[in-house]
């Protein structure tokens, strides 16, 4: 394992993916996401940070953010991009959250987001009750 480095057409192609996915509720449903600046600010050494053979330094990380802030929905965007679109064959994808509410919201805005996109609704089986997708 060398030295790290930040692949920034691996972290553009990130940022890019997540941004295309659409909300799923209130008066924005059906647009695509706009990530914030911060946002990007996180997700771009968490997902482009590199070693020469294109492995990400981070494989799990904790954002602790104030409420309203919209973790929710840059969470959602981020377990997508892993579970479809990060290249690793069977991934499994684990959020946590410190209330099953709290681990709900996010649950229900991966399967909402999925639900707004034909090609991902198409590749994804989301099954409610066991709060798991395939």
């Amino acid at each position: 394992m060398g030295k790290y480095h930040l692949d920034k057409a691996k972290a553009d192609r990130a940022l890019e993916i997540m941004g295309a996915l659409r909300l799923y509720e209130g008066e924005w449903a059906g647009k695509p996401i706009n990530l914030r600046d911060w946002q990007k600010d996180i997700l771009r050494p968490l997902l482009g940070m590199v070693d020469d053979e294109g492995i990400r330094q981070y494989t799990s990380a904790g954002i602790w953010l104030p409420t309203g802030s919209g973790k929710t929905t840059l969470i959602a965007a981020l377990i997508i991009y892993l579970l479809c679109y990060d290249g690793e064959q069977g991934a499994n994808i684990i959020s946590a959250a410190t209330t099953r509410d709290q681990a709900s919201l996010t649950f229900n805005a991966v399967a909402g987001m999925i639900g707004e996109s034909e090609y991902l609704s198409k590749r994804l089986r989301v099954v409610d009750h066991k709060r798991t997708i395939f």
